[in-house]
Order: structure tokens, then C-alpha cells, then sequence
């Protein structure tokens, strides 16, 4: 059995066992007669998508596969897009809080324990978690999986994907706590977030994890600033093993005047691989008409192993209804393989692709569903 494969089994295995266990303190909450007012909410994406990409690489155990986008998106409809979470949370005291949420991703045969938390709120100010905390260090990362959420049918997978390049630019979620602290001005709200712990991803596992975030909004702009530090653990990848990562990250976010707009850059250094230097940033304009907004992105990654993409993609998206919106985007990518002399994990691939296409750029067509209740 492979590393990876291994790896994932064992994730498996922790978060069935988290699931049980939340299952086991969210039942004694309801059942000892706390007054605790328990909210449910739940989010729907129902997508699709399929692009013209051709092209053949060799997978892991040897056999000839087709080349597909972000492991999944090739010349076949992939509805991998879908997905399905459940969201419960509850006030248990004065000042204690608990909120979790289970995750069925499209394609995957299980429910994932995406994340759950207990919260303190010290004072009026000060607030903090300890549990498995959603990753809070992107613009969009701590509600990624919320697709009504963003203009987006998926965020820029450039910085939000979660693939082999070496390069950590976004986690899931992390296991650890958090301090935080919030001021509030006249016109603007801020905030200061110290972080730690480790995150188990399926590639590579971040020990010793040391992070901060700063933020700074109010009912029109957001402006982000974050560093991440951890330790990198992964004995079937030498290269990365017993390495520290270090990852920056800054972003914009605005709705004024019925003009939407997007930035945010992101880099990632791995200690004395010079080749897993990474860089990356997308922009996004849009203008809201009415329930309407039509959209515009680039993006673009850079790693000093030679793999280089840029993605244009131009997307609708409409308010149909309450909590309900429909989204159709239009991509194209264009992709450069890392260099022969690269590492080994980098090479024989293009981009985000798991191999080179036989022809760039390549074009794809995406819709989507988004629901929130």
C-alpha cells in the first residue's frame, strides 16, 4: 500500500472516531437539561463540470489514465462539485459555546468531520477555540465548502486546491486552539488571531504549527494579512520530510456600489528546497445587476520547479431566490510543466493537471447550484 493511500485510511479512521465522539457530546448536552438552544443549518452545491482536455499520464500503481484538472475534471461530465454539510451549534453557558459540521464531498464514499469547536468568550473582545478549527489564514478558506458563499462555483484553485506541487498554499482545517481578539471604531471592525496546532492533510502532515491573522473590515472592504509556520512530517517524501513551511498571505475583498472585487496573493517556502518556492494570486471583478453579477478572474502560480498556469475564467452568477443561487463559468487554462531536472513529485505534470495535455490552453465549462439553509 502507498503512502498516500495509507494516509488517507488513517484520516478515515481519525475522523470517524471524531465523529463519534462529537455525536457522544453533542447527545449529553441535549440529554443533562443544559438550557442550550441548539441551531441547525446546512449548505447544498449541486454541480457539474467537464472540459477539453486530452492526453494520457501514468498514476501511481503504474496504469495509463487520463489526464484530468485538479484530479478530477476532464472530458467526461464530473460532478465532483457536489456536496452536501450539516452544520449544529449550540450555546451551553454564560460563555461557552459549541459548533461543528459534518461534510459529504462529491466523489468521496464517506461524511467527513469538517470541523468542530468549542468556543470561551472571555469578554466582549477576547474569544477562544480549541478544537478542529476551520483553516483561517485565506480570504474565503474558512467558509470554502459554502458555495453561496463567494461569485465563485469553486474558488481559484491556484491558491485553494489541495494537490501534489509541493506547496501548502491553503489547509483545510486545523487541530489545535485559537486567541482572538476584536476592536471596534466608528466605521471599522479588526481583529488580531494567534493559532496553533497541526493539520492532517492526505499529502503531507503540519506539525507545530504557529500562525497569525490579522484583519481589518467593515460593510464594504476587507483586507487580510496572515503567516503560517509548521513543521512538515511525511517519511515517504524525503524531500519535504522534517522541513519547515512557511506561508504568506495577503487579500482585498469589496462590495461598494454594486462593484464586487477579489485579490489575494499567497507564497510558500519550504526550507532548503528552493525548487518548492511558490507564488501565487488571482483578481476578481464583477458589478451587480440587480440579482445578476457577471464576473471576471485571472489567476496565476509560479513555482521555481518550473510548473507555471494561468486561468481566465468568466462566470455568471444569479440570486434566484433566497439562499439559493445558479452559477455558470466559462475557463480557460493554460499550464507549463515543471522542469526534468525538478524534483520528483513535481515532474510529469503541468499546472494543476496530474500530467501535460496533449494541447493548451485547455477550456472549461462549469454550472452549479448553491444552497444554504
Amino acid at each position: 500500500m502507498d503512502s498516500v493511500e495509507q494516509r488517507r485510511r488513517d484520516r478515515m479512521t481519525k475522523r470517524q472516531f471524531k465523529m463519534a465522539s462529537l455525536a457522544g457530546a453533542m447527545a449529553l448536552v441535549m440529554a443533562t437539561g443544559v438550557n442550550a438552544e441548539v441551531r441547525w443549518s446546512g449548505v447544498i452545491n449541486a454541480g457539474v463540470a467537464v472540459s477539453d482536455v486530452s492526453g494520457t499520464t501514468t498514476d501511481d500503481d503504474g496504469n495509463t489514465v487520463p489526464v484530468k484538472y485538479i484530479d478530477r475534471i476532464y472530458d467526461k461530465a464530473n460532478f465532483g462539485d457536489t456536496s452536501f454539510g450539516l452544520n449544529v451549534s449550540a450555546d451551553i453557558g454564560h460563555k461557552w459555546s459549541v459548533a461543528a459540521q459534518l461534510f459529504a464531498h462529491g466523489g468521496h464514499e464517506t461524511i467527513d468531520f469538517d470541523w468542530g469547536f468549542a468556543t470561551y468568550q472571555a469578554t466582549d473582545e477576547v474569544a477562544f477555540r480549541a478544537g478542529r478549527i476551520k483553516y483561517p489564514g485565506n480570504l474565503v478558506s474558512e467558509y470554502v465548502d459554502v458555495g453561496y458563499a463567494y461569485p465563485w462555483i469553486r474558488p481559484p484553485q491556484e491558491l485553494y486546491g489541495h494537490l501534489e506541487v509541493g506547496a501548502a498554499m491553503t489547509l483545510e482545517a486545523i487541530n489545535g486552539g485559537s486567541i482572538e481578539y476584536v476592536g471596534m471604531g466608528d466605521e471599522w471592525e479588526w481583529s488580531i488571531m494567534g493559532y496553533v496546532g497541526e493539520a492532517d492533510e492526505e499529502t503531507m502532515d503540519h506539525k507545530q504549527m504557529h500562525a497569525a491573522r490579522f484583519l481589518l473590515s467593515n460593510d464594504e472592504f476587507k483586507f487580510l494579512l496572515g503567516a503560517n509556520r509548521s513543521f512538515m512530517e511525511q517519511p515517504g517524501m524525503a524531500l519535504m520530510h522534517e522541513k519547515w513551511m512557511t506561508v504568506l498571505s495577503a487579500g482585498f475583498q469589496m462590495d461598494w456600489n454594486n462593484i464586487m472585487g477579489y485579490a489575494e496573493y499567497v507564497t510558500s517556502d519550504t526550507e532548503d528546497v528552493d525548487d518548492l518556492s511558490t507564488n501565487a494570486w488571482y483578481v476578481t471583478g464583477g458589478y451587480h445587476f440587480g440579482s445578476v453579477t457577471p464576473h471576471l478572474t485571472y489567476t496565476e502560480l509560479k513555482q521555481d520547479s518550473g510548473i507555471e498556469q494561468n486561468t481566465w475564467t468568466l462566470g455568471l452568477r444569479w440570486d434566484m431566490a433566497p439562499s439559493t443561487a445558479f452559477k455558470v463559468e466559462y475557463q480557460q487554462i493554460d499550464a507549463q510543466a515543471a522542469r526534468s531536472d525538478a524534483p520528483a513529485m513535481t515532474r510529469g505534470r503541468a499546472g494543476l493537471f496530474n500530467g501535460v495535455p496533449d494541447k493548451m490552453p485547455v477550456n472549461m465549462f462549469s454550472l452549479a447550484l448553491n444552497f444554504v439553509f
